[in-house]
């Protein structure tokens, strides 16, 4: 995956959220800096980090930041994922194309 260089603007992402609402990346943006942290439930890394950035989700919750876990897993394998660790912020899954 090629990264982006400073003051580039991101692509349009829209994603589905567990609860099934839409997540559209350009309307986040909209409203202030946003943080997305890819993830798969499986790895390690991801299991020691996703707490912490659960934590900054609370912290900078209404104050213009957006923070958002992208999960790769599906919605079954992410609600356990969340229930463990006891994630409480947002969580998108890929939208499904086609």
């Amino acid at each position: 995956m090629t990264a982006l260089a400073a003051g580039t603007r991101a692509p349009e992402v829209e994603l589905k959220t567990l609860d099934g609402k839409k997540f559209s990346l350009a309307e986040a943006l909209g409203r202030g800096p946003v943080v997305l942290a890819f993830f798969k439930v499986s790895c390690p890394t991801c299991q020691y980090t996703l707490p912490f950035l659960e934590r900054l989700y609370q912290a900078y919750q209404g104050k213009g930041v957006t923070l958002v876990g992208v999960s790769q897993n599906d919605a079954k394998e992410t609600t356990a994922f969340c229930k463990e660790f006891k994630l409480r912020g947002r969580i998108q899954l890929p939208m499904p194309t086609g």
